[in-house]
Formats: structure tokens, C-alpha cells, sequence
């Protein structure tokens, strides 16, 4: 008798645990597309590579008429894009895809995460990632 309440035992507890690494999955797999604001930075994963991120970034930043300071270019980890106190950072991230950071002025507002969370958008739109 006790044979079976062991077996139906080591089988719910099996269940339990692959739902757990099913559900890990899905929010992993759910965190592109995620503009997360922390700390006046608005962030965001892309599943671009880093170099088509970096030119959907600049193209934005025109599009939404900032003026970036000078010629930014990509690096071998990051590229920065400046523009007044508008700071974009377009990141490597392992995999082939790219962080993109955005921080507008130097404290948190209302305003600040609105501007941030729009050129976040036009970034996305420009990747086809919206």
C-alpha cells in the first residue's frame, strides 16, 4: 500500500518541478521588449545585433531631434551617444543581442522617463521590435 502513495508521491513532485523550469523559461524568454526605469535610466534588451541596434539608436535620436555631440561610434563593448543631457548606451550582450540604456538629465522625473520611454519606442519601431 505504501508502494503507490511513494510512486504517486515522486510523480506530483516531478510535476511541480517542470513546471518551475517551463515557467523560469517564459520569463526569461519574456524579458526582450521590457523597458524597465530604475534610477533615471530607462533600459531595454533587443534581440538585434549590436551594430543594427546602434544605427536604429542614431536614426532615432535624428528622428526625435537630438543633436548628438560629434561622430559616436560603436566599440568592440559599447557605444555612447550624447546629446546635451541625453545619454544613450547600446550595449554587447552575450548571444548576439544588445542593452540599449537611455538617461535623460541628472535627476528622476516624470518627464525624464517619458522622453526616455519615447525614444525607447522609436528605437524598437526603427528594429521592428515594437
Amino acid at each position: 500500500m505504501k508502494a503507490p502513495q511513494l510512486t504517486l508521491a515522486l510523480l506530483l513532485a516531478s510535476l511541480a518541478s517542470s513546471c518551475i523550469v517551463v515557467a523560469a523559461g517564459v520569463g526569461a524568454a519574456a524579458t526582450y521588449g521590457y523597458i524597465s526605469y530604475q534610477n533615471n535610466v530607462s533600459s531595454r534588451e533587443f534581440q538585434a545585433r549590436p551594430d543594427l541596434t546602434w544605427k536604429a539608436v542614431l536614426h532615432a535620436m535624428k528622428a526625435q531631434e537630438y543633436e548628438v555631440e560629434g561622430s559616436p561610434e560603436l566599440g568592440p563593448v559599447e557605444g555612447l551617444a550624447i546629446a546635451g543631457d541625453t545619454i544613450v548606451t547600446v550595449e554587447r550582450v552575450p548571444g548576439g543581442t544588445s542593452r540599449v540604456r537611455v538617461k535623460i538629465g541628472t535627476f528622476e522625473s516624470e518627464k525624464h522617463e517619458r522622453l526616455a520611454r519615447l525614444l525607447m519606442l522609436e528605437i524598437a519601431r526603427r528594429l521592428g521590435e515594437d
